[in-house]
């Protein structure tokens, strides 16, 4: 049974939950290297000295903002397996979600898959969840070279290398276009799934 949270702690990560939400909005329209403690804090209609009580430094800001977007993208993950969907279909299926997911949550995407802040590194802690989930793709992949469904040659690292750049590219094409556009519309992640099967093709098994 989870442990009941004291008003004042629930209080504390109301402000912080605002907080967020204030950067996000700002990061969004100026971008994440717009950001400032002190604009955040008129939103919120307080002092900014007062909000440096929640986060030290802007950069702690970035970085519990890139641990809840590493983290929503490991639930996503798990959810994906949990479905019992496996090989080239769990594939197709994590290419069509990262895209979307980054489509819906551009600000955070910003941070997770690109480096717009001059000096900004996420902690150990906030890149966690993004290692696990990265460990997890990793490991259902290699099971789909052990069973067949891709080639029993694949490298491992290369695969996951270009599996990377592929979507990467493809996000940040669309974001740099066509920020406002939806998955089915925008010119780029209308043709996740055509791109994709390229990519996937050189790792089918030859028949």
């Amino acid at each position: 049974m989870a442990t009941p949270i004291s008003r004042t702690q629930a209080r504390r990560e109301a402000v912080i939950d605002e907080a967020l939400a204030h950067a996000l909005d700002i990061m969004s329209v100026d971008g994440a290297g717009g950001l400032s403690i002190s604009e955040m804090a008129r939103r919120m209609g307080i002092r900014p000295p007062s909000l440096y009580k929640y986060f030290p430094s802007l950069h702690a800001v970035y970085d519990e903002i890139f641990r809840r977007g590493s983290q929503d993208i490991l639930e996503m993950v798990r959810s994906l397996i949990a479905t019992g969907t496996t090989g080239v279909e769990l594939y197709y299926a994590t290419c069509d979600a990262m895209v979307g997911w980054c489509l819906s949550h551009q600000a955070m995407a910003q941070l997770l898959f690109w480096r717009p802040v001059p000096g900004f590194a996420p902690s150990a802690e906030a890149f966690a969840p993004s290692a696990e989930s990265m460990d997890m793709i990793a490991a259902a992949f290699s099971q789909a070279i052990d069973d067949g469904h891709l080639r029993r040659d694949t490298d491992l690292d290369e695969f996951l290398t270009l599996y990377t750049v592929m979507l990467s590219g493809l996000i940040s094409q669309q974001l740099a276009n066509e920020p406002h556009a939806d998955f089915e519309s925008g010119r780029f992640t209308s043709r996740t799934r055509r791109m994709a099967e390229i990519f996937i093709n050189a790792y089918l098994p030859r028949s």
